[in-house]
């Protein structure tokens, strides 16, 4: 088999093979999305409730293109939908609805992006369990969704199908979703929580729920905030990290399993620069571009190299270079500053996007499914067709209707090749025609070669 890079020549896939891949990801529970650095969106991992966006396709351990538009901004995965916001400000919402999270008024599932009212004004969001919130350019406040424990601070425990405006303040900057809690910060730096609280994951000093926003302490200095299942995780414009809430697993930072119901500091460095909360552990960056890590290590989503649960902040590894972090359930993920996507963790459904379903203890990079330069395309790529597309069983290869090409025929090799380069079947093509029935729906590249060169033609597999 020749050694190519496939040019993938429709919108299916995009353009620019470097480092420079991502821009933004988040993780849920089970599933990952990001944005490209052209401004599509990729989702893999679990597909139960169509959390990826693609239609009902099964899950998917490699990066599935979601639709075709090229403007998305902001992406956030929660337990089982996702949400995201695009670079016009308007609102996109699929996946699990059964409690009104999606916010179109039903409790119907969406297998696809659907447009959240015609509001254009959508600065930030976030997904949680089963709730969403998010924050307009006018500094106004929305939630909906599940509602059982006030988590949507609307004073009330009844759940809201639309997004429902909270109080009348108009100086919010960034409000985050746990499991069934919700934390934001002012545009003046107070912290505020509310929601669920059996583990005093809001910080108020007490275990009791909250139904509309508390301000957490006096302090005025919050810079950045992350929610897990039932702890919280902070920095301050000092470079301080403070965490509080449940710490079964050590997923406080604080070298003990001893849960706190209010702001507690972690160690005394001060160079913090950005963390991220799971279902039980927590991942953090410095900004010395150290990666730290601690809490529930059951799947290596520690990335120390073992499953063994840390209570204190440990280094990961001696890289210099990390940017970002994003932690789902039980898997992680981070950039580094050159723009790579290296995971880790639980992997059981794909949400590591590495093309197995077999956790990692350890940070791996993830191939940027972008795979260009095509070594060369021989004179008959304008003659030849690959139908029908997309497809559920079969492909035909054959020359384009009307061709004369005096009986000749279309003999060569052809190879089937998923996003991340890999070749999922082999084949003579003597009878014209290629059996895909077998693949895991997704985005694929029909690779045709015969002595004359190569050509390559993407194709999707319902």
């Amino acid at each position: 088999m020749k050694s190519i890079l496939l040019s993938f020549l429709t919108f299916f896939i995009t353009t620019v093979l470097s480092a420079q891949c991502w821009v933004q990801v988040s993780a849920g529970e089970s599933h990952t999305v990001a944005i490209h650095s052209d401004g599509t969106a990729w989702a893999w991992g679990r597909n139960s409730f169509g959390q990826l966006g693609n239609g009902l396709a099964p899950d998917q351990n490699t990066p599935i293109h979601i639709g075709n538009d090229t403007d998305w901004q902001q992406l956030s995965a929660g337990r089982a939908h996702t949400a995201a916001i695009k670079t016009d400000g308007s609102l996109w919402l699929w996946g699990w609805n059964s409690s009104g999270q999606i916010g179109d008024g039903s409790a119907t599932n969406y297998f696809a992006p659907e447009q959240i009212g015609l509001d254009y004004d959508w600065r930030q969001v976030d997904a949680g369990f089963a709730h969403t919130v998010a924050v307009k350019n006018d500094g106004t406040l929305w939630t909906w969704g599940l509602n059982s424990t006030g988590q949507l601070g609307d004073s009330t425990t009844t759940d809201k199908k639309i997004p429902t405006r909270i109080g009348f303040d108009t100086d919010w900057k960034q409000v985050v979703t746990g499991d069934s809690h919700t934390l934001a910060v002012k545009n003046d730096g107070t912290l505020w929580a509310w929601g669920w609280n059996l583990s005093g994951q809001l910080g108020d000093g007490t275990n009791e729920d909250r139904l509309e926003p508390v301000k957490i302490g006096s302090d005025s200095n919050w810079e950045q905030i992350a929610a897990g299942t039932n702890h919280s995780v902070a920095i301050k414009t000092d470079g301080t990290l403070w965490t509080w809430g449940g710490n079964s697993f050590g997923q406080l930072g604080i070298g003990s399993n001893i849960a706190q119901n209010a702001p507690i500091k972690v160690g005394t460095a001060s160079n913090w620069k950005q963390v991220d909360a799971g279902f039980a552990h927590s991942v953090a960056v410095k900004t010395d571009g150290t990666l730290w890590a601690w809490g529930f290590n059951n799947n290596g989503q520690l990335g120390d190299g073992t499953m063994a649960d840390k209570t204190s902040p440990k280094k990961i590894g001696n890289s210099t270079s990390w940017a970002q972090v994003a932690v789902g359930g039980s898997h992680s993920v981070a950039f580094k500053n050159n723009g790579s996507m290296w995971v880790w963790g639980r992997n059981l459904y794909g949400q590591l996007g590495n093309g197995s379903n077999v956790s990692l203890s350890a940070p791996q990079e993830l191939v940027c499914p972008d795979i260009t330069s095509v070594d060369h395309i021989f004179q008959l790529s304008d003659h030849i067709q690959v139908y029908p597309n997309p497809t559920k069983n079969q492909l035909v290869v054959q020359f384009n209707a009307g061709e004369n090409r005096n009986g000749e025929n279309l003999y060569g090799e052809i190879e089937i090749i998923n996003t991340l380069g890999q070749t999922m079947l082999a084949k003579q093509n003597d009878d014209g025609t290629v059996d895909v029935s077998s693949l895991a729906s997704g985005v694929y590249v029909l690779v045709f070669t015969r002595n004359q060169g190569q050509i390559a033609r993407p194709f999707v597999k319902m």
